[in-house]
Parts: structure tokens; C-alpha cells; sequence
């Protein structure tokens, strides 16, 4: 038998995505920044409360809201048409410093969930069904995390990080973007606090 080769194929060039070739970035958006439900922030909160620890419900179930923020990052995509890849592009450094400022969020609230699933893991004060219902809460704010990332990634390879500051809508994915970095970093903070709490069991 004869092996026919193969010709090499020429490798593509990787363009810039648009926002709008993107079409289940919305719904990545929902699925990420979806906040729990009224009654599980109730029964985690009274969970965490059994530790000594006091928290408001807003702050420790919920994410921040991203359907403006898609709605917004959808239409600037629009507005460019099909989003094709532009030459000699100029980076809107801004844009990307608030980029890079929202994924160390994400990435610092993730890692201080982690520290409080070993310490609900360990702790003596909780019983099996309360830790295997906390450390779900925890697992399903990772889920949220890694999607949260997804978009930042999308946001990354977008006509966002070189829009003028003057084009339409800019300010408003600019205003959400900020305001979502705020709720995540508030919320570490204070999930700081109830894992400081936590560990005082331990001594």
C-alpha cells in the first residue's frame, strides 16, 4: 500500500473577534453573572451566621448583573457591522486596564472561596449536611467564575479594547465593567471575614 502524504496545511492567522460574531456571549453573560436565588442566600447566610458570622445576603450570594453589560457590549459590536479586523489598530489602553482590573477580581474571589472550602471542609462547628450544602454554594460560585473568565477572554480578542472613548455605549460597558469589579472585590472581602471566623474554630 502507497501512504499518501499530506501537504502541511499553511496555518491562519488569528483575527480579533467581534462582539457580535459572538453570539452566545449574552447568554454566557446571564449564566455567569446569574445571582442564587433569594432562598439559597437565606439558608447559606443562616449556615455561615451558626459560625458567629454575620453577612448582608446581597453580599454573599450575589454576583455581579451582566445583562446590561452584554446588551451593551452586543450593540457596540453591532454598530462596528460585521466586526471584521481592522488594520493598525490603536489599543484603548483604558479599556483594557479595566479588563485586566475585572479579571483579578474574578481570580481573587475564586481563590478566597477556595481557602473557605477547606476551611468548611475542616471545621468542627458544621455538621456533614451543612458542610455539603455550603461547599455546593461554594463550587457553584467557581462555575460562575470560570464563566466569568469566558467572557473577560471574548472581551479580550474584541473591538472593545480598541473602541474610541467617544463611541456609543462605550461608557456604559465602561460604568458595568467598573461596577462588577466593585461587587466582586466588596464580596471578597467580605467572605474575608467570615473565613477569618471560621478559622477561630480551629484554635
Amino acid at each position: 500500500m502507497v501512504s499518501k502524504s499530506r501537504t502541511p496545511r499553511t496555518p491562519r492567522k488569528q483575527k480579533r473577534k467581534s462582539l457580535a460574531s459572538r453570539a452566545h456571549l449574552e447568554r454566557l453573560m446571564k449564566e455567569a453573572t446569574s445571582v442564587a436565588t433569594s432562598a439559597d442566600c437565606d439558608s447559606e447566610v443562616a449556615s455561615l451566621s451558626q459560625a458567629g458570622s454575620s453577612i448582608a445576603s446581597d453580599s454573599a450570594c450575589s454576583s455581579p448583573s451582566g445583562s446590561q453589560l452584554s446588551g451593551e457590549t452586543n450593540s457596540i459590536a453591532t454598530s462596528k457591522g460585521k466586526g471584521k479586523a481592522k488594520p493598525n489598530v490603536t489599543l484603548n489602553y483604558s479599556n483594557v486596564l479595566l479588563i485586566e482590573r475585572f479579571q483579578a477580581a474574578v481570580e481573587t474571589r475564586t481563590a478566597i472561596c477556595r481557602r473557605l472550602e477547606q476551611l468548611v471542609r475542616n471545621s468542627p462547628i458544621y455538621t456533614p449536611p451543612v458542610q455539603t450544602q455550603l461547599i455546593r454554594f461554594l463550587r457553584d460560585d467557581f462555575i460562575r467564575g470560570d464563566k466569568t473568565l469566558q467572557i473577560i477572554e471574548n472581551l479580550k480578542h474584541s473591538d472593545f479594547i480598541s473602541a474610541p472613548p467617544s463611541e456609543d455605549g462605550i461608557d456604559i460597558v465602561r460604568q458595568e465593567v467598573t461596577e462588577s469589579t466593585k461587587m466582586l472585590f466588596e464580596g471578597s472581602k467580605e467572605l474575608m471575614l467570615i473565613g477569618d471566623q471560621i478559622a477561630t474554630s480551629f484554635s
